[in-house]
């Protein structure tokens, strides 16, 4: 490589680092992002020896009405990670929730779409 190709490139991998450095010496951080951390430690012995087992937080029971109709509890989901999505009682919520209802309708399988 020239000299003059060495040069551009150290200094283009350099300004980066730069900033890094510059940010992180004078930025400020203004947004508190939210942490998930364990609940609490318990510490139990077990064979004579001391473990650590983490305790995350717990959702409390609860009991939703699902789009068909039927109440879902918590035992029912309580092995396993579900994801759920809200609806408001607007009329954007509702749109959404019939073009995803169309998304099943158009795929076979549409339980308890009734629009």
């Amino acid at each position: 490589m020239r000299p003059r190709q060495t040069l551009l490139l150290g200094l283009l991998l350099l300004l980066p680092v730069l900033a890094f450095l510059f940010l992180f010496r004078f930025g400020t951080n203004r947004y508190a992002l939210p942490t998930y951390l364990p609940d609490r430690v318990d510490s139990t012995q077990v064979g004579g020896e001391w473990r650590r087992d983490t305790v995350f937080h717990q959702i409390e029971p609860f009991q939703l009405p699902a789009s068909t109709g039927r109440d879902v509890s918590s035992k029912e989901l309580s092995q396993g990670l579900y994801i759920a999505q809200f609806y408001a009682d607007d009329a954007a919520s509702a749109r959404v929730a019939r073009q995803r209802c169309g998304c099943r309708r158009s795929s076979g399988a549409s339980p308890g779409c009734a629009w």
